[in-house]
């Protein structure tokens, strides 16, 4: 983590708004509403106790920082219990470096929620297998690590894939101990009850702080209810079966090709090795237990490709810490299994190639970071160059309502690097709905100080019936008309 550590404090150095960070700076009880809407209650009772945090984006940008440091510890101690040797938790490196922690380091005022979702997982996989593994403190172990399981899904649903991932992982460091292959599928089923039991105790959780908490956040970005959010990111509900399919592809092929910013080549190349090594332990010493880690090993990668298939292939950059994760276990898996065999040559390869990877995504990292502070003095400076030119014309606008036609994108140079949301404009944001850019725009602006009357979905779609009747195009990079039927509104006319 040392080594990762100046390309996070080269961010916090360069700290920048983006999209969702602008409504916690702005407005913090809208944002936490949309997080209860969207069943995320852990990261809503995080917020209710450390929202003021997020009101500086450089507090925010700290403990997102400080709450990955802690899972880079917390990590570091299981590898040392569980594996053994210091050497396994050099392949963290290649975890922590990968370029879609600096993706979810975007969302400044909520990163440190997507890593303590993490931490909350990782406990409760280690509660649950207390239990399964090692009979210890059965009954409280097992509730514990229920109650810490749904509580991971509350910050992040994306993260029972991640559970399942974990449980697998435990199964497969246990096989190196246990023999006894009936044994193994016992336990295994053991897990499978804990994975279903999770589900059931999320939802409830997740209906009662809805009841309890619940207020109507539908103007933070235009839906009418974050459920509408929530379904949209499920592409099976809004597309074809056969678009679907085709995105399914597309993210697969994504993964193995080595020129995208978050592709996963390394997942597939040692899953490779490792299923190739274990049919020829299998072939030459008849071992059924080669045969079930084959199996563990396909079910690891299912539940990466699980994900992929429930989504429709609509699956985000910070979706998928779950790869870089299982990434860095396969790495750990092969030098333990390198220094069990004492391959001392094989050993040094291997780290080498730990650290040819982990320096490239460094310095993707570095240039996702440069990108965004670029994008965001661009969004700053238009915010404000936009404040002058309307108080020029139309006096103070504290009072009025703005509503703003059109998305204007940023002038990026081809030397800088955009990821799947680094390198967007705020001005861009939403541009396709019948809201446009006016939610995110209006929250922005208030975050670096700018006020004015936020507009109704009625002064939005009034606006853009009227300029349109009217005839009125943008001229240069934009133009301001003001309605006389409606002379409260100033229409601003993005390029």
């Amino acid at each position: 983590m040392i080594a990762v550590l100046p390309v996070y404090l080269y961010r916090l150095f360069n700290v920048a708004i983006g999209v969702d960070t602008e409504i916690a700076i702005a407005d913090l009880k809208i944002e936490k509403n949309w997080l209860l809407g969207c069943g995320r209650y852990s990261r809503y009772i995080v917020k209710s106790i450390f929202g003021f945090l997020s009101k500086n984006y450089y507090t925010a940008t700290a403990v997102g920082i400080v709450t990955m440091v802690v899972l880079n510890y917390i990590m570091l101690i299981i590898i040392k219990k569980y594996i053994g040797k210091n050497l396994y938790g050099f392949c963290i490196l290649i975890l922590f470096s990968n370029p879609v922690f600096a993706e979810i380091n975007y969302f400044t005022g909520d990163a440190y929620n997507y890593f303590l979702g993490i931490i909350t997982a990782m406990e409760s996989v280690y509660f649950v297998s207390q239990t399964i593994l090692f009979h210890r403190n059965n009954r409280k172990n097992y509730i514990l690590a229920i109650l810490l399981g749904a509580a991971a899904l509350g910050f992040y649903q994306a993260y029972y894939y991640l559970l399942m991932a974990l449980v697998i992982m435990a199964l497969i460091l246990y096989l190196d101990c246990e023999q006894d292959y009936k044994s193994i599928v016992s336990k295994f089923g053991k897990y499978i009850l804990y994975g279903v039991l999770v589900l059931p105790t999320y939802f409830i959780l997740q209906k009662i702080f809805y009841a309890l908490f619940y207020e109507s956040a539908w103007d933070y970005v235009g839906y009418e209810n974050p459920n509408e959010y929530i379904r949209s990111t499920i592409t099976w509900n809004v597309m074809p079966a056969e678009a679907c399919f085709n995105q399914i592809k597309r993210v697969i092929a994504s993964d193995i090709h080595v020129t995208g910013l978050f592709h996963m080549l390394p997942l597939y190349i040692l899953l490779i090795i490792l299923i190739m090594y274990f049919l020829y332990e299998y072939a030459i010493h008849k071992n059924r237990i080669a045969i079930i880690k084959i199996v563990l090993f396909v079910l690891l990668y299912g539940t990466y490709f699980l994900q992929i298939f429930i989504s429709g292939g609509n699956i985000s950059a910070r979706q998928k810490v779950l790869p870089p994760i299982i990434i860095c276990f396969l790495f750990m898996y092969v030098l333990q299994k390198l220094v069990k065999k004492k391959k001392k040559i094989c050993e040094g390869i291997i780290c080498l190639i730990i650290v040819i990877i982990s320096v490239s995504q460094m310095l993707v990292s570095v240039k996702l970071f440069k990108t965004d502070a670029v994008r965001y003095k661009q969004d700053r400076d238009r915010a404000f160059e936009i404040q002058n030119e309307l108080e020029r014309q139309f006096g103070a606008i504290k009072e009025k309502k703005i509503v703003f036609i059109g998305s204007w994108g940023n002038n990026l140079r081809e030397t800088h690097a955009c990821g799947e949301l680094i390198g967007d404009s705020i001005w861009t944001w939403d541009a396709y709905t019948s809201w446009g850019v006016n939610y995110r725009v209006y929250y922005f602006m208030l975050a670096n100080g700018i006020q004015y009357e936020k507009p109704s979905k009625e002064d939005i779609e009034q606006g853009t019936v009227w300029l349109s009747e009217n005839s009125i195009e943008c001229l240069n990079s934009y133009t301001f008309v003001q309605n006389p039927q409606a002379e409260n509104i100033i229409y601003c006319l993005l390029k």
